[in-house]
């Protein structure tokens, strides 16, 4: 735990970039301070992403410049909406003397605590950095799965060549010539925090997700929950606070994957809802078109972050909508018949809008590639799935102590108690949908479940990530009662209630924090097991691979099986190798290379293509990510080349090899 003391400031830098950009634009759209804050880090990662597809137009190498210059023009743009937003809100005067009210403004009551909000998004803050930095176990972990090597090589693809665009990005394809879109903001916000602080790629994504977990989802959390309870302190407090302990998020997606980009994403998806509260409450209709714009300026953070975050938006305003219409239907069933024709009308616009979505969605050829494929299998009945979402226990997280238990009861009721409030009752909706959705993910058969669920790449882990929003909200809802009464019954038991509150409060605060510690140990393990098991890469071959880099001469190749581990050669060591990520496009060199490297001696082909993909060197580590996988043996060419004596062996450290290619002629 020691070593996390160095990379303090790769966290802190991470911070600022997510909270100052957003912040410059946030004041310059006069919004309130709180707001302005929960709300930075979306706008933050929006500008990140867009300076990135903007600065190679304008021929600038990646840097914290192009962010300061977009954000610069940013906030000249939105000044003048900033300007004729405040103005509607101020009271207006009236030529014959006093004032016109403006909209009303909520305000807390007398001897509320304003402060618990604050307080709980620090205690939230120290909790997790505290829980993930255990989980990850060193800074410099590096966790052991499959996408692993693309997320960490497309950062060292960013720092050589200076283009951090989601339209440039090479890892995965066959030559460095054939870009492909990528959503690639996580991996420019890494770019940026590795380039600045000097620590490696593995320790800059560790600062990051320390950064985005700890200090931006808590804020985008307390935005969230000040839009959907107002005022109410206390539980705007308890939502905070419980973003640190449930299970869904961001434990899941820490877990699994890894999903740096979901977990990105998905982190300022709850500013995005909160905005688009803000925008379907009622007020003066010039705030309410700054709130639209708002949301607008979301979309690119989480679009370039994961497109998938998009589509969980549009969830939620699909419950804003139609949470609504189901009242209004209620309300004419039971005795206003009279707006019958105004219903039909709002259902039969909604029906025809999502006609329209669903047929664009088809027309964009990435997103009707995913609505028309699976790529997980139904493995629960939906009973099951929905009995172990309702418990929290989705994917395997094991919550069936009573501390789970305890807290989805409590969730059941903040459902029931939101559904008696009209405002609010599109978050019990949002709920249900999204718990309909895992169920459909875990049971349901093709082709429908691509058809529902396929932007998420018929992924139930990220689903399940989506339930800790709405979990949040809802445990607030239920818990808070209780507290407030609880508070009351102590605190008459003092002289003098008013003194004795805040302490009391805190306290109470404290038990209800840490009895929800319990869910943490279970929610923790699948992340403490993908850092520490080595499966791709154990500290000794990272070492090997540093020496390794240290020999290769800038500009060679180095060919390799990725599923050893030597794919990673490239962010740990800065050299390129053949395979760069392990589900990588081949061409027909690639393809040479890996069946046949072994055979230069006597085949005409292979010196040709080793000298076409500019490759010198062939690297071995031992064991391999998923031994038993088929796919371990396409590269037999390479793995039998040092053995054929057609690469010479210059470092060989416990079974790990790095030879040169003497056969072919420089």
């Amino acid at each position: 735990m020691l070593d996390w003391l160095g990379a303090i400031p790769a966290i802190l830098y991470a911070g600022l970039l997510l909270f100052m950009p957003g912040t410059a634009l946030g004041a310059a759209l006069f919004l309130p301070w709180r707001r302005c804050l929960t709300l930075a880090p979306a706008f933050s990662v929006s500008l990140i992403a867009l300076a990135a597809l903007g600065a190679p137009v304008l021929g600038w190498a990646w840097s914290p410049l192009p962010v300061a210059a977009l954000t610069g023009v940013g906030v000249l743009l939105a000044l003048p909406l900033g300007v004729l937003a405040h103005r509607s809100r101020k009271p207006r005067i009236r030529l014959g003397g006093g004032a016109q009210p403006g909209p009303a403004v909520r305000r807390a009551p007398r001897g509320s605590a304003r402060w618990l909000p604050a307080l709980a998004y620090l205690a939230a803050a120290a909790l997790l950095s505290i829980a993930l930095a255990r989980s990850i176990g060193s800074v410099e972990a590096i966790a052991q799965s499959y996408d692993t090597s693309f997320h960490l090589n497309t950062v060292a693809l960013i720092d050589q060549t200076g283009n951090a665009s989601s339209l440039a990005i090479t890892t995965a394809s066959a030559t460095p010539d054939s870009p492909v879109f990528y959503p690639a903001a996580w991996h420019a916000l890494v770019a940026l925090v590795y380039a600045a602080t000097g620590v490696s790629i593995p320790a800059a994504t560790n600062a990051v997700v320390i950064a985005v977990a700890a200090l931006a989802w808590p804020a985008t959390i307390l935005g969230l929950a000040r839009a959907v309870f107002g005022d109410d302190d206390v539980k705007v407090a308890l939502a905070t606070g419980f973003a640190a302990t449930c299970p869904q998020f961001p434990f899941i997606v820490l877990g699994f994957g890894i999903l740096y980009p979901n977990f990105l994403a998905y982190a300022l998806l709850p500013a995005a809802v909160a905005a688009l509260l803000s925008a379907a409450a009622r007020g003066p209709r010039m705030s309410r078109w700054l709130d639209f714009l708002i949301v607008v300026g979301t979309l690119p953070g989480l679009a370039l972050a994961q497109p998938n975050a998009v589509f969980a938006l549009a969830v939620f305003g699909l419950a804003l909508l139609t949470a609504p219409l189901i009242s209004a239907t209620w309300r004419a069933i039971r005795w206003d018949r009279h707006t019958w024709g105004r219903i039909a009308l709002g259902w039969l616009a909604l029906l025809a809008g999502l006609g329209a979505a669903n047929w664009v969605s088809f027309q964009i050829p990435l997103i009707a590639n995913l609505r028309t494929k699976g790529y997980w299998n139904p493995d629960l009945s939906a009973s099951q799935a929905l009995g172990e979402a309702l418990v929290l226990r989705t994917n395997g997280v094991n919550l069936t102590g009573v501390g789970g238990l305890i807290v989805a009861g409590v969730i059941v009721l903040g459902f029931l108690a939101t559904l008696r409030i009209r405002d609010r009752r599109w978050l019990p909706l949002a709920h249900v949908s999204l718990l309909a959705l895992y169920a459909v993910a875990r049971s349901v058969g093709e082709p429908l479940r691509s058809w529902l669920i396929g932007v998420w790449y018929t992924d139930p882990f990220r689903i399940a990530a989506l339930l800790a929003v709405t979990e949040i909200m809802l445990f607030a809802a239920g818990v808070a009662p209780f507290i407030r009464s609880l508070t009351a019954r102590i605190t008459t038991a003092f002289t003098a209630p008013s003194r004795a509150q805040r302490p009391v409060a805190i306290l109470l605060v404290l038990v209800v924090a840490l009895s929800a510690l319990s869910l943490l140990r279970p929610a923790r393990e699948p992340i403490h097991a993908m850092h520490t098991n080595g499966k791709l890469v154990d500290e000794e071959e990272v070492a090997f691979l540093e020496e390794a880099a240290a020999i290769i001469p800038d500009g060679d190749v180095v060919a390799n099986n990725p599923w050893d581990g030597s794919v990673l050669l490239w962010a740990i060591g800065g050299d390129y190798p053949l395979f760069s990520h392990i589900d990588m496009r081949w061409n027909r060199y690639r393809a040479i290379l890996s069946d046949r490297l072994m055979d230069a001696a006597t085949d005409p082909e292979v010196c040709p293509a080793a000298e076409e993909l500019n490759v010198h060197w062939v690297i071995e580590l031992r064991g391999f990510l998923w031994p038993h996988d088929v796919r371990v043996e396409d590269y037999d060419g390479i793995m039998g080349a040092i053995d054929s004596g057609v690469a010479e062996v210059v470092l060989e450290r416990d079974g790990m090899r790095l030879a040169k290619l003497t056969e072919c002629p420089e």
